[in-house]
Order: C-alpha cells, then structure tokens, then sequence
C-alpha cells in the first residue's frame, strides 16, 4: 500500500531551516525529504509568508551564544 503524500507545513519548513547550516534552497529541502517532493514545497512557499520576525521569536530563547563564535 502506497502512502499519500502530505502537505508540507509551516512547523516541516521552520525545522528545515533551523536544521540547514549552509544551503537554505527549496531544492535543496526537496532533496534531502522523504516526505516533501519538489513540486510540494514550492506550492508551500508560494502560498504562506513566513517573516524572519516570526522564526527569530520562535527560536531566540535556543541559541547559544559562546565567546568562540565567529563574526562577519
């Protein structure tokens, strides 16, 4: 039995980015996604706006912040 593919959520997106270190492309999701083709994510993003506000709020109080970080 073939599973249906589901959609692709804010929650699958924000964790797709907090995971990336380098390469943030929708491609580049697709690629590494058992679960989310090309063509799904795409119809994700042209859809919903995610504000950097809204990720930086959900993520802030998780960053580490060490003396060893490296600046631009």
């Amino acid at each position: 039995m073939t599973q249906q593919p589901r959609a692709v959520t804010r929650l699958d997106y924000c964790q797709y980015l907090l995971g990336s270190q380098i390469n943030y492309t929708l491609t580049n999701f697709a690629e590494h996604s058992e679960s989310f083709s090309h063509d799904a994510i795409n119809r994700y993003l042209a859809k919903d706006r995610l504000e950097p506000r809204l990720l930086w709020e959900q993520v802030r109080g998780q960053l580490v912040v060490t003396a060893h970080a490296e600046r631009p």
